[in-house]
């Protein structure tokens, strides 16, 4: 498949939100934890859980890549509960643009590579 100028921005914009969501998950641990080691266990843990199913059932590489419309509702599950994060610690308005940008970015790239027939 030829990778052109957009495209190829669209995967560096949709590789930067997935660090952005990790980012959120590891700001609600920080937020949320009584003490600095619970902060540390709940920033690190939620973050790794995420970056774990993320890894198992998004990745593109992964033996067990969720298909179709499996995949888009699973990472939109991932995406609304990292926005989730930063809309409850005090960062409403970064927790609605992640959730846009990923919206937006998904469509196009599901509209582009027709991921459904892909896969």
């Amino acid at each position: 498949m030829k990778l052109n100028a957009w495209r190829m921005s669209q995967l560096t914009l949709r590789f930067f939100l997935e660090l952005a969501v990790l980012a959120a998950f590891f700001r609600w641990g920080i937020f949320e934890g009584q003490g600095i080691a619970m902060k540390i266990i709940l920033a690190a843990g939620s973050a790794l859980i995420a970056a774990i199913l993320w890894g198992r059932f998004a990745a593109p590489k992964s033996k067990r890549r969720l298909k179709g419309y499996n995949r888009i509702g699973f990472e939109l599950f991932i995406f609304t509960i990292g926005a989730s994060s930063l809309f409850f610690t005090a960062k409403p308005v970064l927790g609605g643009l992640l959730l846009l940008l990923f919206i937006m970015n998904k469509a196009f790239l599901v509209t582009w590579e027709k991921e459904f027939e892909e896969d």
